[in-house]
């Protein structure tokens, strides 16, 4: 048989050949067998056995217990085994017979005597004995098998610093204190190689790690130990000839792991490299970690902050070599042969305000110093040949609605604050998210809100910098000024712009999102060409430039365009020249023929959202009351298609209400107008008709030659529409007027207000007036503009109403074919219900029943948010009560209640108050049968409906007259709050049916 392997050196395993051969035991032989190989090959006594198997409960701790275990485990092994291993009893216990070297245990004991101690320290795979309780873990002795795990960490990391190959005990120091994070010597000798190995910033963010560890958990500082340590990476030096200058910071650099590897590729392939971005994004930090990770390179690192001239360069990088000379070109030739002598790098931080003088001196040293490769930090580039310019973004984002704490912002941002403060609650990730997005991800920004969390809750400082960024003061003390306060970082790069470069910096910080050329020409006043002024301000690291589609758009971080908001002294010019940009963009768009054209335009405007917001504010601020009210108007459509601008939307036009009467007549008319409309699809309909009602009062006011007659018609069939479907009755001389309005011209408008016309006709069951309707050429005509499906339907459910049923077969057939062409949701839902009800209508509820299953199943996928086509669950509880399936009835009922709760759409959902009734009857439940059937007729006749086509057989079934009412009803007799309750009683009654 193959040799098996025992691994107790981890999780307890039984191997031959690789492959794990005991999987089968259960807890209390994983005990017994982990007991006999860890005993040294001593004998184990039943005793000890039988207290560690049975730990927990002493049911069943019998002698007989142990050798039925026993003989299992027995019989285990040698079927997995063969004769190599044996499990015996002896007089003094058990013991386990395998062939040498077969244990991990052994094998780790063996190469540990020997100093091998990378190989012993192979042989581990977690914690001694890691899936068995703690409790028996500790009573085999797991825990000292732990510690000469350790142990030989640590003598392997002292090992490989004495040979001078550190890295090589890395692989098993990282995972030794992730599986041991208080074990203090483990962690100091992890700091001492990661210090050797070059990698101090890492070293030093390896302690502050388990400092704070220390103080959360055990409330202690670190032992001598780890202070030894720490002390020791803070007096390390460097040998001269590896890193000359300023060094890395002493954190941890977070969110720049591919940055980092990205940066060294890129010095491996070009000798010059320019890493460019806004100030305070992290340029130095990360050419310093980066140039940190590299080997076999001299590292020369100058900061030329304060440098103002080439001889201050060529002197201030002389004294860093400690190299001197009479003169600025004696000094040069020895910096040059300083160069030629080594493999180096050289770091030049912090350049751009001297461009010209960097760029004649890296051109000299490249070209006479072939081993070097020089790496510039600046906010724009040195524009030389043979140089890479590499921007830096700010840190990738997280999106606050589902936060991830490991991406790069919001890690560093709770990093951060921890660091800042050990005990502040950060567990609020939604808005820390929030702040990363308030700041750009800028790091300098990042760091100073976090130090914000001594004095704020994390979500506290999302509140304050809603309102902008002076929240974050001076920040850490040390190091360059520049780099502790955004103003100064912002100021600096301001102060080496042309004036007109400021000017332009300034007038462009009024847009608060992006913005293209063209708007920028418009709202800019400046000497000189706007755009070539813009390409200045990318390249200087203070514009950023993105792409939107096929555009080139442009943005200012929050900082920037605060900073350049409070330097520009006309700031009342410059927000009234960009309210009338957006203004004019929206004349634009309301002034689009095209439907289709405008609806796209409109899903283009989402980058502009806030622009336009800010503009509105602004222009409501300054009292221009009709200017505002024509924007809001003119973006109809962008609130449409921007769900969650409508609510937004509805508030302006509340606020601009009373100064409506100050507008022209079109403009008052649609204003009221789109309110009404946005609080209909908000299923405020209650709000929406008196709003309808001021609409058409202020557009009949005005005469038809002094008003376009699709204003007119758009809101009198809007209204009328909403009428119909929230079931109230309108004066028949609104009828008589919309028509004479939509026989006036053939547009869109027209055509849709012949549709509601012809359902408000159906729903008083006036067929043949509505047959009569449906045949005129104009009304198919009209049809054919978007309603052709269910201008079928209509037409198939009056020819069924009238008995003429060969006629409305040809008629139901259209439809299904018309079904979903219109593309619209609404249009569809509506397609498929009258589909449904006319196959009811003609008897055959199977045929009914298989159009709504598949229509159902396939457009709940193609609109989601359709959520199973709330409006046909009627008519699919119907065609289930038709045919016997009173349960699958009440569940569709119950669905299509809970869809359409709250909603005002009387139209689809009240016949689900007479579909319940003929279910209770079907049911055996006459009185509420007679009870819902009442309260469903009663309404019904109030406001002038007739039985829908669909639903004849169940008023039939309860003995319920199928004509409307003569006469018109009144429409004050409509009460939702009446409607409302009859559904609801309908509802509890399927509720306690079902239940």
């Amino acid at each position: 048989m193959p040799q098996p392997y025992f691994g107790v050196l981890g999780p307890l395993v039984v191997l031959d050949q690789n492959t794990e051969v005991l999987t089968g035991l259960g807890k209390l032989q994983q005990r017994l067998l982990a007991a006999l190989l860890v005993g040294d090959d001593r004998p184990t006594s039943p005793e000890f056995l039988i207290d560690l198997i049975w730990a927990e409960d002493d049911d069943g701790a019998t002698t007989a217990a142990l050798q039925a275990h026993i003989s299992r485990v027995r019989a285990k092994l040698r079927q997995a085994l063969g004769d190599s291993v044996a499990l015996e009893y002896t007089s003094q216990g058990y013991r386990l017979h395998r062939p040498p070297g077969s244990l991990d245990l052994e094998r780790f004991r063996t190469l540990l005597a020997a100093e091998e101690f990378q190989a012993a320290a192979e042989l581990w795979r977690g914690p001694a004995l890691a899936n068995l309780s703690e409790d028996v873990r500790t009573r085999l002795g797991a825990p000292s098998l732990d510690q000469q795990y350790l142990d030989c960490v640590r003598s392997l990391a002292a090992q490989t610093r004495r040979t001078g190959s550190p890295a090589d005990a890395l692989p098993f120091l990282e995972p030794a204190v992730q599986a041991f994070p208080l074990d203090e010597p483990t962690h100091a000798e992890l700091m001492l190689s990661l210090a050797a190995a070059g990698r101090q910033a890492d070293a030093h963010a390896a302690f502050t790690a388990i400092r704070d560890r220390l103080r959360e958990e055990l409330g202690a500082d670190p032992g001598p130990q780890l202070a030894d340590a720490h002390q020791r990476i803070l007096d390390r030096t460097q040998p001269e000839e590896n890193w000359i200058g300023i060094r890395p910071p002493a954190v941890r650099l977070i969110g720049r792991d591919a940055e980092v590897t990205g940066l060294n590729d890129l010095l491996d392939s070009h000798r010059l490299v320019t890493i460019t971005g806004p100030g305070g994004g992290g340029k130095t930090s990360l050419a310093l970690h980066g140039l940190a990770a590299r080997d076999h390179h001299t590292v020369v690192a100058l900061p030329m902050a304060s440098i103002t001239s080439k001889p201050e360069l060529v002197s201030a990088l002389g004294a860093l070599l400690e190299l001197s000379a009479p003169s600025e070109d004696a000094l040069l030739a020895l910096v040059r042969d300083w160069f030629t002598e080594r493999a180096a790098v050289l770091l030049l931080d912090n350049a751009e305000h001297l461009l010209e003088v960097t760029a004649d001196l890296v051109d000299d040293l490249l070209r006479n110093c072939p081993r070097l490769t020089v790496l510039v930090t600046s906010r724009q580039p040195l524009r030389m040949p043979g140089e890479l310019a590499w921007t830096l973004p700010p840190l990738a984002l997280t999106d606050p609605r589902r936060p991830d704490p490991d991406s790069p912002a919001l890690a560093l941002f709770l990093q951060r604050a921890r660091d800042s403060d050990p005990t502040a609650d950060l567990s609020d990730l939604s808005a820390a998210a929030r702040i990363c997005h308030q700041v750009d991800g800028l790091p300098l920004a990042l760091e100073l809100a976090a130090a914000r969390v001594r004095a704020l809750s994390v979500g506290q400082i999302a509140g304050r910098l809603t309102g902008g960024l002076g929240l974050l003061a001076p920040g850490q003390r040390g190091g360059d000024a520049r780099h502790r306060h955004l103003d100064a970082t912002i100021e600096w790069s301001y102060q080496l712009l042309e004036p007109a470069e400021r000017t332009v910096l300034e007038q462009i910080s009024v847009f608060p999102s992006g913005f293209t050329p063209e708007a920028a020409e418009h709202v800019v006043q400046v000497d000189g060409d706007v755009l070539n002024t813009l390409v200045e301000l990318i390249e200087k690291s203070l514009v950023i430039a993105y792409q939107d589609g096929p555009e080139r758009r442009f943005r200012l971080l929050t900082a920037v365009r605060e900073f350049g908001w409070a330097k520009l002294a006309d700031q009342e010019g410059v927000a009234t020249r960009h309210f009338r940009w957006r203004l004019r963009k929206a004349r634009e768009l309301w002034q689009m023929p095209e439907f289709l054209e405008r609806v796209a335009e409109a899903r283009a405007w989402t980058p502009y959202l806030a622009d336009t917001q800010a503009a509105i504010r602004f222009g409501m601020s300054r009292g221009l009351w009709c200017e505002v009210t024509e924007c809001v108007v003119s973006l109809f459509d962008v609130w449409i298609v921007h769900p969650g601008y409508m609510e937004q939307a509805l508030d302006w036009f509340t606020q601009l209400a009373e100064h409506l009467d100050d507008c022209p007549a079109w403009l008052r008319v649609t204003a009221l107008s789109h309110q009404a409309s946005f609080a209909a699809r908000a299923r405020r309909y209650a709000e929406a008709v008196p709003l309808y009602e001021r609409a058409w009062a202020a557009a009949e006011s005005v005469p038809d030659s002094d008003i376009d007659l699709r204003e007119k018609c758009d809101v009198l069939g809007a209204y009328l529409s909403l009428c119909a479907a929230c079931l109230r009755p309108v004066r028949p001389e609104l009828e008589r007027r919309l028509a004479e309005i939509a026989e006036a011209h053939t547009s869109d408008t027209s055509a849709f207000a012949r549709r509601g016309r012809g359902n408000r006709i159906l729903l008083a069951g006036r067929y043949a007036e509505l047959r009569e309707f449906l045949t005129d050429p104009q009304t198919h005509k009209a049809a054919s503009r978007g309603w052709l499906g269910e201008y079928y339907g209509q037409l198939a459910l009056t020819e069924i109403a009238l008995g003429n049923e060969d006629a409305a077969l040809r008629h139901v057939d259209r439809l299904r074919g018309l079904i979903g062409k219109a593309g619209s949701p609404g249009n569809t839902q509506s397609e498929v219900v009258q589909l449904g009800q006319t196959l009811l209508g003609l008897g055959q509820p199977d045929a009914a029943l298989l159009e709504l299953d598949t229509a159902i199943a396939r457009y709940e996928q193609t609109w989601p948010s359709f959520n199973q086509l709330g409006m046909a669950q009627p008519t699919l509880a119907e065609s289930l009560r038709r045919t016997g399936q009173l349960k699958l009835a009440l569940l569709a009922l119950r669905r299509g209640m809970s869809i359409g709760a709250g909603s005002q759409r009387f139209e689809y959902h009240l016949p689900a108050v007479l579909v319940a009734a003929a279910i209770a009857l079907n049911l055996g439940d006459a009185e509420n049968a007679d009870r819902l059937a009442g309260l469903w007729d009663a309404v019904r006749r109030d406001l002038g409906l007739a039985v829908p086509v669909g639903y004849h057989d169940a008023a039939r079934t309860l003995g319920l007259d199928l004509a409307a009412p003569s006469g018109h009803p009144d429409p004050r007799a409509w009460d939702p709050l009446v409607l409302q309750n009859t559904i609801e009683l309908a509802e509890a009654w399927v509720i306690d049916e079902l239940s």
